[in-house]
């Protein structure tokens, strides 16, 4: 076969439907699966990288979630020791001018 004959049959096969499904089928393919395979692993590596920031924070939520619990428990002792020391009369009237811390 010369290069006109080969010609002459390959553009007979570019009329063939099935040929040109085939033919854009795999071209579609090739373009594709590249793009696909680069589209997912960018967001596999996304993923990844806002796992990891979830993870910190996560772990800065728990330490602050602690010190919350440990200030709260601080206030409620320094509460609870003021009230001790304090001292309620009733029955007696307070005047404006009363100190009642001078002693």
């Amino acid at each position: 076969m010369n290069q006109g004959e080969f010609t002459q049959a390959l553009l007979m096969a570019f009329k063939d439907k099935e040929i040109k499904e085939s033919l854009v089928e795999l071209m579609a393919r090739a373009v594709t699966d590249p793009v696909a395979e680069k589209v997912s692993e960018s967001v596999k590596n996304e993923v990844v990288k806002l796992r990891a920031e979830l993870r910190d924070r996560d772990k800065k939520i728990k330490q602050m979630e602690e010190r919350v619990d440990s200030l709260t428990s601080d206030i409620d002792q320094l509460e609870q020791y003021t009230r001790r020391n304090s001292l309620r009369i009733t029955g007696i009237p307070e005047t404006s001018e009363e100190d009642a811390v001078a002693k």
